[in-house]
Parts: C-alpha cells; structure tokens; sequence
C-alpha cells in the first residue's frame, strides 16, 4: 500500500479536490463525513456505499494483496464525492474494481448532486488508476441511469455483462393478497395447498430482527441452510466456499456500532427455523440478500411462506419497496412490477488492459458460471470435489 495514506491532486478550475484513502485508520477517521454525505445525497439503492458496510467488508475480505483506494472529493473542503475501490492483481493484471465483492449487489458513486457529476466521477476514477498504475476499471452491476454507468460509458467503457433486477413496489398496497393477486388462479391454489401442508407440519411463527445476537444466530442458521442446498442440488459457489463469506455476515449480524440496517427474517415451524431471508433495509427500501430453507421442508416451500410474511411485515411499516436483486429468476419475475438494467462495465486504461478487453479475457468468470450451471449433477459434483467448492 502506498503511506501516508492520501495521494493529493488539487482540481482545475476550482471544481473538487481529490484525494487517496488508502489505511483503514484514515477510512474510520472519514466516517462523520461520509454518512453525513450519505444522509444527504444518498439514494436507497446505495445501501452497499454505506461507510459501515465498507468496513465489515474491508475488516473480512481486505488481505495483504489487496490495496484499497478511496477517492475523496471535496468542494469547498466539503465533502462531496466518495468512490470506494480497490486494485486487484490476477496474472499479473492489475484491476480498480469496487469495494464490497462478492457480496456488494450494487457498484456505485457516493455524489453531491453537482451539475457534471459524470465529469467528476471520471476524473475520479482517472486519478485513482494513475496513481496506482492499473490496467482495468471494472464495475460490476451498476444500475442503467446511474451517474457512475453514465461516466464509464462517457469514457470509453464496454459493458461486458447485462442483468436485470426486479423488484416490487410495495406503496400502495394492502397486503400480500395484491401481490398474489398477479399468479394464474392454478398457482394460487397450490400455493394454498402448500401453505396448509407447512401449517400441518408445526405451529408457524415468524419475525424481523436486526444487529444483535438473534440475527447473529439466523445468519448462521441461514449459512448453514444454504449449504446443504448447494450440497444437494450440486451447486459449484465460489463465493460460499469462501469463508471470508460467512465471516462478514457474521460481523454485519454481530454490530450495533456499525450497523448496515440488516433485516433478518425468519420463519420458524414449531419454534425452529424453516426458512431465513438476511436483508438489508435503507432509505425506505428492503433488499433481499439471501434466502435459505431447511430442505426437510423444501417439497412444502417455506421460502415463499417466509416471504409472504415479510412481505406484509415490509408493507406494515411503511417499506415502498422490495428489491429482489440481480439475477432474475421465474419467481422473481412473477412477483416483480419493476425492472432494473444493471451491466458490468469494463473499462481498459493502458495498452496491456486493452489487449485484454479485446480478448475478452475479463468474462472468464461469467462465461465459467455458465458453462457449469448447464452441466448435469454428477459433473458439477466431480467439479465441486476437485476445486473444493
């Protein structure tokens, strides 16, 4: 990493001052700023831009190779802009890519509203990749409209991935019964026989926790779900055998000095859980992150009871909407009223990154996860037993 910590570069024109944070002391010492700039400027689907979800990340995810680089901008020596990166090396390529992966859903700018955000942004990130000498911008998810797309597109960058995000408008509505509205009168009905089934099979409860030791023990509860299914179902994830996976939620779970606005939901079957959904809530708005189930129940599909409740609860209070994040899914797309564009952008900063950019060598990745989700059990089994995951 470089020291002291700030790599200076004083804005043309008297627009912004730029500045590097690059030691995790010098991102704590920023935290007034950057909340106060989130409570501010910030927009509902920033929730992965959040100062204290940086630092869960940075706490659990952040190793020796790793350099993370936070561009600041100031206007007035007010704080205005906050772009949240870190420099990856893989075969000798060295990406700026953003803070939060795996588990960021959302790549974006932290921005005052300004009358040329898209300049500053770009400027930001030309500074960051100077600095540190870089080959790659890369950008993963960034929703269609957003000042970062408009930037990176503005710059010369490629998207190498498109996805869509669904989601559900929840103003407005009564309770699930508008919502399930939307299936054919067959769903419905099988619906009703499965939720009949479950409540056969044990007294139902249910409830929303936050930061403490009960979300603590659902995101346990809720990762160890998760890998049972990924076992039965021969599932090859990366990101679960990851451990580092487990270790952030559980830190995210454990916090109430920095606390995301995780919203864990449970559904319990005879006082024990059946099915969990760990979310997060921001602005008004509910992401869902993960969802698990006990597969004891799986034929009787807790997961959609579980949601129909948090779905009410979500109404309840006054939550305008459901975000069901990317990928889309048949379920999703039944039960969403909204869609949102989000792409993976690529932007080659030196002759080395172009000649990767025209090799298409930065969708090895997604083209892998693919490949392997259209082989047959067995073959993802063998997979999974020889790269341990």
């Amino acid at each position: 990493m470089q020291t002291p910590g700030r790599d200076q570069c004083v804005a043309d024109g008297g627009q912004i001052e730029l500045a590097i944070i690059d030691t995790l002391s010098t991102f704590e010492e920023l935290r007034p700023e950057w909340d106060a700039l989130m409570a501010a400027a910030g927009r509902p689907d920033q929730v992965f831009q959040q100062h204290a979800w940086i630092w869960h990340w940075w706490n659990t995810y952040v190793g020796d190779r790793d350099d993370p680089v936070i561009v600041v901008g100031r206007h007035k020596g007010r704080l205005s802009m906050v772009i949240p990166l870190v420099v990856e090396t893989r075969l000798g390529i060295r990406t700026l890519t953003w803070m939060g992966d795996p588990v960021s859903q959302y790549s974006d700018v932290l921005i005052a509203g300004r009358h040329d955000t898209s300049r500053d942004i770009l400027r930001g990130l030309t500074f960051a990749a100077q600095t540190r000498v870089v080959d790659l911008v890369a950008a993963g998810k960034v929703r269609e409209g957003s000042a970062l797309a408009d930037a990176i597109e503005a710059g010369g960058g490629r998207a190498a991935d498109e996805q869509v995000a669904p989601a559900i408008s929840l103003l407005g509505l009564s309770g699930v019964e508008a919502i399930e509205s939307r299936f054919s009168s067959k769903m419905r009905r099988d619906r009703r026989r499965k939720r009949k089934l479950l409540e056969q099979a044990g007294r139902p409860d249910f409830k929303v926790v936050s930061e403490g030791s009960q979300a603590l023990a659902a995101v346990e509860c809720a990762i160890s779900f998760k890998f049972d299914w990924i076992e039965k179902h021969a599932i090859v994830s990366n990101t679960y055998a990851d451990s580092r996976f487990a270790d952030f939620w559980r830190s995210v779970a454990a916090s109430r000095e920095r606390p995301v606005g995780m919203a864990a939901a449970i559904l319990n079957i005879d006082g024990r859980p059946a099915a969990i959904e760990i979310g997060l809530r921001h602005k008004g708005v509910h992401f869902a992150h993960i969802g698990a189930f006990d597969i004891a129940y799986e034929k009787l599909s807790p997961g959609s009871a579980q949601m129909d409740a948090l779905f009410d609860a979500c109404i309840a209070e006054g939550v305008s909407e459901y975000d069901m994040l990317a990928p889309n899914a048949a379920y999703k797309q039944r039960l969403a009223d909204r869609f949102v564009v989000v792409r993976d952008y690529v932007l080659p900063v030196s002759a080395t990154g172009r000649a990767c950019d025209a090799l298409r060598l930065t969708e090895g990745r997604t083209f892998a996860k693919a490949a392997l989700t259209k082989l047959p059990a067995g073959a993802r089994r063998v997979i999974k037993s020889t790269l341990g995951v």
